[in-house]
């Protein structure tokens, strides 16, 4: 800072608390000139500023260059290949299945210094924590492109305490950065598996980092994986047949399946990567959008892959459809088609998150419309908003939606245990859905809010759940919040039998949180944020209810005074 900015500061008026440590200390007025004021200069004595800090907006500011400069770097590693990329190696969803490659091995240095009985150990215990990652293909089958084993490991390690997860997120982050690099190095006949072992390894990334909590390097994973697979085409497949066109729209970075065993394994590979994307969004909150939309997005990158319909025999004969495809029916309220034949626990899965996605998103603009529209004062008329008719067209969908889903659950006892998942999940979309019109007291919202959250309950009654599952721990936070809410507000007597119940119930549902918070750290976040946050708003509700009853005391007092 030069002389002339001195003068131009010295003629600008102090903001309160600015001046130096000496003028303030004797309250008088500081000249504000640096190194020293007038008055310190005149006193010779020392004269101490407090340090400038950034303001908030610049901060913000600050952290924005930051994220775009982020942004660019992930899009600088995903610059596609020639457009005449083609896919010569056939895949299959199938683990068991081994596939068969032309492309060439990966250098030594993508390898993990791993012993075979190390690589079979973690291996195994990834299979029996998979579903974490909502896992539709499976890492071990591919054994020349370790890219998804390596984010397999890591997601592994997480839940073998013997084995330190360091090593594996640097090898994990090595090994995509190699895929995508050698890809656009290699033969467009040959690139096809090196993108689709990327994206499947960023989707195992992100899966350890949501559960570890590390939210925004997780999301950065989830679009830099989103945008890989929309420039593959990923998102237009809408058939495992070869004779029906299964991508339209620009040409993409890899061509189009080769059979029904390559489709099937890009369809794994995507409904996986969309799954977590979406859990992201449902974990973070509205203020995070999906970066693979199905809706109000430009038609070339809106999501239009099959659900992931492995077990519905004959792909040829069978078409499960698409996202949109969930909701058209409600719009002209077609009575849910019964499945023919067995019940694909992996479609139920995926449209119960969509279904929980949409739901918490819907809910979260409702809110913002209700309050956009809410009277500025008493004497005011209320404003309606444009967009009021269309949120509640699209929460009557969404719950015809849900109804749909839940009649498609298979019955029978026995089948308990085996639906928890979708079930469960399913359950808590109607909560999220309702959640804001129960605020606003709608009778039958309340209704089904609470009633949803008890159901959500009674699932566990008779089922051990021992895995852990980020998506089923989300619910039963949403159902605990729920019932804590019925505890606290509604004045049941403490010892009747539905008082009783309450209190079980939320020490089963606080057990199970408590326990799941041990083995993923994000879920011990969520629970006691959202216990935090209900005991201030509760303070702040009893504060309000003393003021109240404080003015009404008085008036009592002002009228007794007067009569």
């Amino acid at each position: 800072m030069g002389p002339g900015d001195d003068l131009a500061l010295a003629s600008r008026p102090l903001h309160r608390g600015s001046g130096c440590h000496e003028c303030r200390r004797r309250k008088l007025k500081c000249s504000g000139t640096k190194p020293a004021c007038d008055r310190c200069v005149r006193s010779n004595t020392q004269c101490v500023y407090d340090p400038v800090e950034k303001s908030k907006v610049a901060l913000l500011r600050d952290e924005v260059v930051m994220l775009r400069q982020k942004v660019k770097s992930l899009e600088a590693q995903i610059t596609p290949p020639s457009p005449s990329t083609t896919c010569s190696r056939p895949s299959s969803y199938d683990p068991s299945s081994r596939v068969q490659t032309s492309s060439p091995t990966p250098p030594a240095m993508w390898r993990a210094p791993l012993s075979a009985d190390e690589q079979s150990f973690l291996l195994n215990q990834f299979l029996g924590i998979q579903h974490v990652a909502n896992e539709y293909v499976s890492p071990s089958s591919h054994q020349d492109l370790p890219a998804a084993k390596m984010s397999a490991y890591l997601l592994a390690s997480h839940f073998s305490p013997s084995t330190p997860a360091h090593p594996f997120l640097e090898w994990s982050r090595h090994s995509i950065d190699e895929s995508i690099r050698i890809a656009g190095q290699t033969q467009p006949n040959h690139s096809a598996p090196l993108v689709l072992d990327a994206i499947h390894a960023s989707s195992l990334l992100a899966s350890w980092m949501m559960i570890n909590g590390r939210l925004l390097e997780c999301q950065q994973a989830l679009f830099s994986a989103a945008k890989l697979a929309i420039l593959s085409g990923l998102h237009k497949i809408r058939s495992f047949t070869l004779d029906v066109p299964t991508t339209s729209a620009p040409p993409s970075m890899v061509s189009a399946p080769t059979s029904t065993a390559d489709a099937k394994y890009r369809v794994g590979i995507f409904w996986q990567l969309l799954c977590l994307d979406y859990t992201a969004a449902i974990i973070m909150g509205p203020s995070v959008s999906a970066s693979l939309p199905w809706e109000e997005a430009p038609a070339e990158v809106l999501v239009e892959t099959m659900w992931p319909a492995f077990e519905m025999g004959s792909p040829s004969k069978a078409n499960p459809g698409s996202i949109a495809s969930l909701f058209k029916s409600s719009q002209t309220r077609a009575p849910s088609p019964k499945p023919s034949g067995p019940v694909d626990m992996g479609v139920l899965r995926a449209k119960a998150i969509v279904l929980l996605e949409r739901a918490v998103r819907v809910s979260a603009l409702w809110r913002r419309s209700s309050r956009s529209s809410t009277p500025t004062s008493p004497g005011s008329p209320r404003s309606p908003s444009p967009d009021n008719e269309a949120i509640r067209k699209a929460i009557k969908e969404t719950d015809w939606a849900i109804s749909s889903v839940l009649e498609q659950l298979p019955l029978g006892s026995e089948m308990k245990s085996v639906c928890i998942v979708p079930h469960t999940l399913l359950l808590c979309a109607r909560v999220r859905l309702h959640e804001t019109l129960a605020e606003q007291n709608d009778p039958v919202s309340q209704v089904v809010w609470v009633q949803s959250a008890v159901a959500i309950v009674r699932l566990l009654d008779g089922v051990q759940v021992e895995c852990p599952d980020l998506l089923l721990a989300y619910s039963w936070l949403a159902s605990h919040m729920v019932l804590l809410h019925e505890h606290t507000y509604v004045p049941y007597h403490p010892e009747s039998e539905h008082a009783i119940k309450i209190r079980a119930d939320l020490d089963k549902l606080r057990r199970l949180l408590e326990g799941l918070g041990q083995k993923m750290p994000i879920v011990a976040t969520m629970y006691k944020s959202a216990v935090e946050q209900f005991e201030a708003q509760r303070r702040s509700t009893m504060k309000v209810e003393d003021v109240k009853m404080e003015i009404s005391n008085s008036e009592v007092d002002e009228l007794a005074e007067d009569t």
